[in-house]
């Protein structure tokens, strides 16, 4: 009897043993299961992109097995996006300058003379040869009327004088009225547009109403 118990209390040994080495490779095998799906790197955020922009799908940054090359890893990630390739627009030309043209002065009252304007510079000259006068044209904005100057030459006693002036404009596809002002600080009110006088009387100065020349 004696022995049978003690061959009773080994078999439940080793019976135990055995519960327990299986426990263990179970346990293991889960944490292999764990480390794989780490090591797989996150398939649902990787591969954001290609270099050249994005929507790039899960197999080129996704699921491998390789923790460097899996998901977001280097040649994944990000990518450069549309507008480094180009997506953007490059832009044209400028819109040119609504003014341009020649224009004859029709006064009020004195020197007569024209002007030719282009999207670059605005030539003051008399009709009899007398003076004139360049300047370069800085600013102009065909939606605000209004540009800007700068002196570049002038023959004789020409007009107008001032190294920087600003001007505003009316025009109405023929008739054109011109208030200039020295500096370019702010931009001059047309008071009188096609008349450049207060009441029809007193004229107003730097104030110049032209025909377009066809």
């Amino acid at each position: 009897m004696e022995k049978y118990g003690e061959g009773n209390g080994s078999g439940s040994l080793r019976t135990r043993m055995l519960a327990l080495s299986i426990a263990f490779a179970i346990a293991g095998c889960g944490s292999d299961d764990t480390s794989s799906t780490e090591d797989g790197g996150q398939a649902s955020t990787g591969g954001a992109g290609t270099p050249t922009g994005g929507g790039g799908s899960s197999t080129t940054g996704g699921a491998g097995a390789n923790p460097a090359t899996g998901g977001g890893g280097a040649t994944g990630g990000g990518g450069m996006g549309a507008t480094a390739t180009g997506g953007a627009s490059t832009g044209g030309q400028p819109e040119a300058f609504e003014l341009e043209g020649s224009w004859l002065y029709l006064g009020p009252w004195d020197g007569e003379h024209t002007i030719e304007i282009t999207s670059a510079s605005m030539t003051y000259a008399s009709l009899g040869g007398e003076w004139s006068s360049n300047y370069s044209i800085t600013v102009y904005d065909n939606e605000l009327d209004h540009f800007q100057l700068t002196f570049d030459s002038g023959i004789g006693t020409y007009s107008p004088t001032g190294q920087d002036l600003s001007g505003t404009y009316v025009f109405d596809g023929t008739i054109l009225t011109i208030q200039l002002a020295s500096g370019v600080a702010s931009y001059p009110l047309v008071e009188s547009p096609g008349s450049c006088t207060v009441d029809g009387a007193e004229r107003i100065p730097d104030c110049g109403i032209y025909l377009k020349q066809m």
